[in-house]
């Protein structure tokens, strides 16, 4: 044990005790040299078993190895190794310190199992770290995944800590003192492969007697990367029901008698744990390693394949709205669904989906005046006749409006101004022609030319264009008639003239101008001048 103060190595300022476990201890340190705090972690080993020196140099080459085999790697979920050293009979990883609580922590403050999606997310990240620490040459065994080795940091990422008994797999590791030296378990999470090197010799030679076989099968295999992934599943197991998993001595005793394995399926512990995501776990959790995931990588695809899945949590009730469609200036009311149809969240997937089913098959119960409105046709009259519901009419499309429609008023302006300036034109033109026009309510035939004496169909109009004062009027204005004379070489037969109603039409009157007389000019006579005055100066 180190006291608080204590210096290693003249550099590393024991600050603390962090934790600790059956080999060993973890120290919050100061380093001296960068000035930064470390996780010094003690792992002491226990050499009884080495017969000499040679041996216990043999441990501590081991030791080394494996410490160098921890600096090189690089994870973001793994603590990053800076130094080691030996003292005495305690070998010292220098780690980096990792801020947070461990998982064991929080599922106790909870006292309740973590979400789904979150240990979804945190078994993600474990088997990617598992999968770098497994590709390694040699491969990296950690040996002792469980809660208490999981830290939450403050950014909610996870690390994988306490890699003080981790080792490969290589074959002459396998077979000096360190094998035994190294060995590790910790009783609901490790597999039987690593529990069955650490029971009680007496209670080991006892079940050795009675299921020597499968005992012998056990002890000739050595912790490899399906013991991770056995832990893992013990530990994902914890963390998703709160409850521990049956010990692995426990399990495969029972399943040798014949007996159905001890260990609950996490379904009846935590209904919210979906089938797939149950499977996933007792798959993991096999006593038999050959039955298990045969790497991290192979477990991983298979846990991509139950994220895909989505969770009772995520499944949430779909409230349908029905809205009222509009027939003519009335509306039809919805029949609303049965109360029974409506899904509540604690109701399975399947049921759910069958109800919410079955409800979109029913139809709507539909009065006869409904119907009527509708444009249905009842059969007997009945009054319960089922109709399917009313299809929502299109929503009617507004009609755009041209933009050109001012141009009809005025199109029309202008067309009655041309036709005023033409007409006047015609008036101004017959006036200036001496022809004006007469009125034909006042025609004669009793006048007759003096030239021809044979009777001659003579037409007579008269215009009277009353002044724009409204003192005069026609009759005290009258206007001087003028005689248009037709000549014919014959007779015009004599035909009954109709009177023609003329139609009263607003005409602006027109003034005919009178003719001024012209003054005739009277020559000026001039007195003749006497040409002789001019020239003797007496004019």
């Amino acid at each position: 044990m180190l006291k608080e103060g204590e210096i290693l190595r003249e550099r590393y300022r024991v600050i603390g005790r962090l934790g600790q476990g059956g080999m060993g201890a973890v120290y919050e340190a100061h380093d001296n040299v960068f000035d930064t705090s470390v996780a010094l972690k003690e792992v002491v080993l226990d050499l009884s078993s080495a017969a000499d020196t040679k041996a216990q140099e043999l441990a501590q080459a081991a030791f080394e190895r494996e410490a160098k085999i921890l600096a090189k790697v690089n994870h973001e979920t793994i603590p990053h190794v800076k130094d080691y050293f030996i003292d005495d009979d305690s070998q010292f990883l220098i780690m980096e310190l990792v801020d947070g609580d461990d998982l064991a922590r929080l599922l106790k403050e909870r006292k309740s199992p973590f979400p789904v999606e979150t240990l979804l997310k945190w078994t993600d990240q474990l088997l990617d770290a598992l999968d770098y620490l497994h590709s390694q040459q040699p491969p990296i065994i950690h040996r002792d995944i469980k809660p208490q080795n999981l830290k939450l940091t403050s950014r909610k990422k996870i690390k994988l800590l306490d890699f003080g008994i981790a080792k490969g797999t290589d074959t002459q590791a396998a077979n000096t003192v360190t094998n035994q030296t190294f060995v590790a378990a910790t009783l609901n999470y490790s597999p039987i492969e690593q529990m069955i090197r650490v029971l009680d010799p007496t209670f080991l030679a006892v079940i050795t007697h009675k299921y020597g076989d499968q005992i012998e099968a056990i002890l000739q295999q050595n912790a490899d990367v399906r013991s991770d992934l056995f832990a893992l599943g013990a530990t994902i197991y914890h963390l998703a029901t709160n409850e521990h998993p049956a010990e692995a001595i426990k399990r495969g005793v029972e399943i040798w008698d014949g007996n159905p394995d001890p260990l609950e399926d996490p379904r009846r512990l935590n209904s919210e744990i979906p089938d797939d995501f149950a499977e996933f776990l007792l798959k993991s959790m096999q006593i038999s390693r050959d039955h298990r995931y045969g790497s991290a990588a192979e477990m991983r695809q298979a846990l991509q394949g139950v994220m895909e899945v989505p969770t009772v949590q995520s499944i949430t009730p779909t409230v349908e709205m029905n809205f009222d469609p509009p027939v003519g200036d009335k509306t039809v009311p919805m029949v609303p669904p049965p109360e029974s149809s409506a899904v509540t969240p604690a109701k399975t997937i399947e049921t759910a989906g069958s109800e919410i089913k079955s409800t979109e098959q029913k139809t709507e119960v539909l009065t006869e005046d409904t119907a009527k409105k509708l444009g249905l046709k009842s059969s007997g009259g009945s009054t319960d006749q089922t109709a399917p519901p009313p299809t929502m009419p299109p929503p009617a499309q507004k009609k755009k409006r041209s933009k050109l429609l001012w141009l009809i008023p005025v199109a029309g302006v202008l067309l009655f101004l041309f036709a005023g300036g033409v007409l006047g034109t015609l008036i101004v033109i017959s006036q200036m022609s001496g022809s004006p026009v007469t009125n034909t309510n006042s025609a004669t035939d009793s006048s007759t030319p003096e030239d021809d004496p044979t009777p001659e169909s003579t037409i007579q109009t008269d215009l009277t264009i009353p002044d724009d004062s409204p003192e005069q009027t026609p009759e005290a204005s009258p206007v001087p008639e003028e005689t248009i004379k037709v000549s014919a070489t014959r007779k015009p037969t004599p035909r009954a003239t109709r009177k023609k109603t003329p139609v009263a039409r607003p005409t602006r009157a027109v003034r005919k101008p009178t003719p001024r007389r012209t003054p005739r000019k009277t020559p000026r006579k001039t007195p003749k001048k006497n040409m002789d005055c001019i020239f003797t100066d007496s004019c």
